[in-house]
């Protein structure tokens, strides 16, 4: 499965080694969270923790779970509209 933007959602993320903040689009596959990080993404995990050793997630514009397997990944749960 490819990577799908989520519309108009975004992370923060911070660089561990320079202390550098950026705003970072979000993606989903396999119902993980993403966020895009110049050519590529790193998943996003609990406790503020990523794929990449040196990026950290300070803050999520949407609902997540946090998943039982062994990277404990941020699932997405997508906001359904009542009817």
């Amino acid at each position: 499965m490819l990577f799908s933007a989520i519309d108009d959602k975004q992370t923060v993320i911070r660089n561990s080694k320079t202390g550098v903040y950026r705003q970072a689009k979000l993606y989903e596959r396999n119902s993980e969270l993403y966020a895009g990080v110049g050519g590529g993404f790193i998943r996003l995990m609990e406790q503020g923790r990523t794929s990449s050793p040196n990026m950290l997630w300070d803050d999520i514009e949407v609902k997540y779970e946090v998943t039982t397997g062994i990277h404990r990944a941020l699932k997405y749960v997508e906001k359904r509209a009542a009817h």
